[in-house]
């Protein structure tokens, strides 16, 4: 879903910058969130 909201304000010219930059970190939260439950799940 993070990953559809950042595609589509990246596309979309008029959504702001700041908006483009929450999307970008929300993303990369939800990535770093990933990755985190992996390791645990595979321990």
């Amino acid at each position: 879903m993070a990953e559809t909201q950042e595609n589509n304000s990246k596309l979309d010219g008029s959504v702001p910058l700041d908006q483009r930059a929450k999307a970008t970190e929300k993303l990369d939260k939800c990535r770093k969130e990933k990755e985190a439950a992996k390791t645990k799940y595979n321990e």
